[in-house]
This record gives structure tokens, C-alpha cells and sequence, in this order.
């Protein structure tokens, strides 16, 4: 609050009066204006107090004329001592008046000098300020900061090297239900989204982010003959296949492979790609290959796995068990695939002749289980031979059946074999030592796919 300073005479009327104490901003250009203002109260202060010199004079000229009153009214005592006691007071308040100019006077002294203090504080302060901005604008003007990592890094109190510290660190921008996690030693962090119940955190290798992936079960699905026309893979105890290193969903309506551009007589795998999000088949001749991850896939190209096989007709037409042979194999969830043939047609050769035929795919892994099954009969009494061959090489039990003539006997051949990849036949042969043999025999292949 300001000091407000009012000189009176004797009676209480007002003389002069000064005002002190006015707020002083502390900022550049309002401390000046302040240091201004506190000097013109400064000189109007000392103004007053000369003003005030004047009146304790004029006072003290007043006093000395009551005393000469006083002396000259000795003779009336009534009188004088009325005069001099006036003229006493009169005295006192003008002393009194002297005395409160005089420290009104050192008062305004005082302020005049803290304001010019302050002013000479402020100038200090903007003359600082400007330096810095000045700095500043040089700084941003040659990008000093940015054009040295070390050097930005230490100018926000980061530290140095690759291993800043952080305080209250507050990260934002992951999604709700995201994960934070740290790579390698933990110098860096990645932000994994979730989203897609059932996938799990996959290590990506050094150098790459971890990632959410689907986790399915490879191969769950399978591949079978549609029409002479068509294959389908479709879903079979799950729908998930591992394609170029993730796992892929099999439509569940299934995936169609048409026999356009297919040659005849031709043996092709079928692999699974993907163009884009959708799942597509192709039909080549390229063999499948094991991969790292175990997965199997065409050669030399990761992004197609293995689905299955086909054989393809004469007439470049899909064929399986409706044509009589086993011409589509599935890679994964195999079942058993059973082809088989009836004879009847004699022969008279005492060499080996071929009774029967059957003709299936098979996967190198798997192995064939062949029989044939039956009765014969010769109206000559003679020896009779028979024998199973794969792909033109005997396998398994090779028996000699004699009977008497006209009389019916049995032909049983059984016999597991190891199979390639491939399209094979399967024959029954058979021999007679004299006349003609008439066999009604069930030829069959069992193999899986």
C-alpha cells in the first residue's frame, strides 16, 4: 500500500502533501518506467522539503516576533502572557512540522535510490535475455544440435553413447491391450499389437521385431479328388497350413484346382501359395524338398507347400478310385486308398504271363500292401505258379500249386512292399506246366494318401 504525506499548519490546514512506496514490476520495460516514476516522486519529494525549509523558517520568523510581542506586552500580563503562550504554540507546531518535512525528505531520498537499483537490475536482466535469444537463433540457424547426434543427445540431458537414462519416462502411442517389449539386452523397445486371440509372441531373429503369429496345427486339412475336372483341398480336423514360414487358414470352403493347361499322362505335385490373403493351388512337375522348419515345399521356392499329388489320365483328365486307380494322393491327413481288379481270363503259357493289373500313386514314405486272392481250375492235371511284381520286379511269396485235373484250387499272394513317390503297377503273374488254367482272382493295392 502507498505512504501518503500531509503537512499541516497550526489550524490543520493542508500544505503539501508527496505519495511513496509504488509497486515496482520486476520485468525490463516496467522496471524502467518504475525507476522513472520513483525519481519524479524522488524530486517532487525534495520539492516538499524545501517547501518545508521555508515554512519552519517563516515559523521561526514568527517566533521571533512573539518574543518581541511578548517583551513589548510585559506591562499587561493578561495580555502578553495570552500572546506568548499563542505565540509559544505556534513555535512547538512549527518545530514539529521542520522536523516531519526533514524525514519526509530522507524517506524519499531513500526510495529514489532503491528504484534506480532496480532499474539498473532490470536493464541487466534484458541485456542477459537477449543474449540467450540471440544464441538461440544462432543455434537453430546452423543446426548444430541436430547435425551431431552426441551433441543433441548431451543438449537434452540425455547423456552420451547408446544408453541414455530416462526419468519419468511416459510412453505413448501403443494401442489399448498392446505389448512393450524389450529387444536383446534391452537398449531398445518394440510395441507387439494385439489383437487376434490364439497367436503367440514369435522371435523374429536378431535385429527384427517380435511379432504376434498365428499358431496352427500344419497340415490340417486335405487334399481329394472332386471331378475329372476339379481337386479340392478343404479343412480336415482344423484348417491351418504352414505357407512361406506362417500359418495360413484354409478356406472352409475349400480350394479348387481346375485341370486347364494339364498334360496327359503326367505326374504333378500340388502346392499351396498365397496371392495376397487369398490361398491358391498349383499343378508342376517340380518335386517337393524338406525345408529347415521341416515343412515340405516345392524346391527352391518357399512360398509353396506341398499339398498332395495327381496322375493324369490319357485324356488329360483327373482320374482316382471311379476310374479304377489311385490318381490323387493327399500329403497330409492320409487315409487309406484301396484300388482293386477282378480277373478271369485263362492263360496257357507255361512262362510267365500276366494275369491282372493295378495302377496307384503311392508316397515314398509309405508302403504298399498288395494281394490277390482266388481260385484256378485246369482240365489237365499240371503245376501252376504265380507271383506278384512291382513296376516290373518280383516281390513276396512266389507259390507252386499242383492240382489234379479239373479240380478247383486256391491262388492266395500277399505281400507288403516299399514304394518310391510315384505312379506305379502292381501285376499278378502266372505260369501252368500243361493245359490251359482259369483263374477267378480279386486283385488289390492299399496304400495311403
Amino acid at each position: 500500500m502507498p505512504l501518503i504525506l500531509v503537512l499541516t499548519d497550526g489550524d490543520g490546514v493542508a500544505g503539501l502533501s508527496a505519495t511513496f512506496g509504488a509497486y515496482i514490476d520486476t520485468s525490463v520495460v516496467a522496471s524502467q518506467g518504475y525507476a522513472q516514476a520513483a525519481a519524479a516522486s524522488a524530486t517532487q519529494a525534495a520539492s516538499s522539503a524545501t517547501q518545508s525549509s521555508a515554512s519552519a523558517a517563516a515559523a521561526l520568523v514568527s517566533q521571533n516576533a512573539a518574543s518581541g510581542s511578548a517583551s513589548s506586552a510585559s506591562g499587561s500580563a493578561s495580555a502578553a502572557s495570552g500572546s506568548a503562550s499563542g505565540a509559544a504554540t505556534s513555535a512547538t507546531n512549527a518545530s514539529a512540522s521542520a522536523t516531519q518535512a526533514a524525514n519526509s525528505a530522507t524517506s524519499a531520498s531513500g526510495s529514489a535510490t532503491s528504484a534506480s537499483g532496480s532499474a539498473t537490475a532490470a536493464a541487466t536482466s534484458a541485456s542477459n535475455a537477449a543474449a540467450t535469444l540471440a544464441n538461440a537463433l544462432v543455434k537453430a540457424n546452423n543446426l548444430s544440435d541436430v547435425a551431431s547426434a552426441a551433441t543433441a543427445a548431451t543438449n537434452l540431458g540425455l547423456g552420451t553413447g547408446n544408453t541414455p537414462t530416462f526419468t519419468n519416462l511416459k510412453l505413448s502411442g501403443p494401442t489399448a491391450h498392446g505389448a512393450l517389449i524389450a529387444e536383446g539386452s534391452g537398449t531398445a523397445l518394440a510395441v507387439a499389437t494385439i489383437g487376434t486371440a490364439g497367436r503367440v509372441l514369435t522371435d523374429n531373429g536378431a535385429g527384427a521385431d517380435p511379432t504376434f503369429s498365428t499358431i496352427g496345427v500344419h497340415g490340417t486339412c486335405y487334399l481329394a479328388f472332386s471331378s475329372t475336372t476339379q481337386l479340392t483341398l478343404s479343412p480336415k480336423d482344423g484348417q491351418w497350413l504352414n505357407i512361406n514360414g506362417a500359418f495360413q487358414q484354409v478356406p472352409s470352403a475349400g480350394v479348387n484346382l481346375a485341370n486347364t493347361g494339364l498334360s496327359a499322362s503326367t505326374l504333378y505335385y500340388v502346392y499351396a501359395y498365397m496371392v495376397g490373403s487369398t490361398m491358391t493351388l498349383e499343378a508342376v512337375t517340380t518335386a517337393p524338398v524338406v525345408a529347415t522348419n521341416g515343412v515340405v515345399q516345392k524346391t527352391g521356392d518357399a512360398t509353396r507347400t506341398l499339398v498332395g499329388m495327381c496322375q493324369m489320365s490319357a485324356s488329360s483328365t483327373f482320374q482316382d478310385l471311379a476310374q479304377g486307380v489311385v490318381g490323387v494322393l493327399s500329403w497330409f491327413q492320409r487315409k487309406n486308398k484301396y484300388v482293386t481288379t477282378n480277373t478271369s481270363s485263362g492263360t496257357a503259357s507255361t512262362s510267365y504271363a500276366t494275369l491282372a493289373t493295378v495302377n496307384f500313386l503311392s508316397w515314398s514314405d509309405d508302403t504298399l500292401l498288395a494281394s490277390c486272392t482266388g481260385s484256378g481250375q485246369n482240365a489237365t492235371a499240371s503245376n501252376h505258379q504265380f507271383r506278384l511284381q512291382l513296376n516290373a520286379v518280383s516281390f513276396g511269396p512266389n507259390p507252386v500249386v499242383g492240382a489234379a485235373a479239373s479240380t478247383p484250387f486256391a491262388i492266395s499272394l500277399v505281400g507288403p512292399a516299399s514304394v518310391n513317390t510315384q505312379y506305379n503297377t502292381l501285376t499278378v503273374q502266372g505260369l501252368v506246366g500243361a493245359g490251359t488254367m482259369t483263374p477267378a482272382i480279386n486283385t488289390s493295392a492299399v496304400v495311403r494318401g
